[in-house]
């Protein structure tokens, strides 16, 4: 999205080279608008060392803290009954 279709901002940009550097399998810019969310892919073995550096990264450079969300992967979708 960021080289696409414009639509970055450099905290998205600084977390997402950040996260991938200290553990993400992957990280991208999400949602709409100018504004958005990172989305990354993390192992659990390294969801402390990805959040502590994606909050290092913000207060080093004078963005908001970041605000995770944990989820996992559940069961797929079944007919019941």
């Amino acid at each position: 999205m960021r080289d696409d279709a414009e639509v970055s901002f450099p905290a998205a940009d600084a977390l997402v080279g950040t996260v991938s550097e200290v553990g993400a399998l992957g990280a991208r810019l999400i949602g709409g608008g100018f504004g958005g969310s990172v989305l990354a892919l993390v192992p659990r073995d390294r969801e402390d060392a990805v959040i502590g550096a994606a909050a290092r990264v913000c207060q080093e450079q004078g963005f908001t803290a970041p605000r995770f969300l944990h989820v996992e992967p559940s069961a797929p979708a079944r007919v019941v009954g």
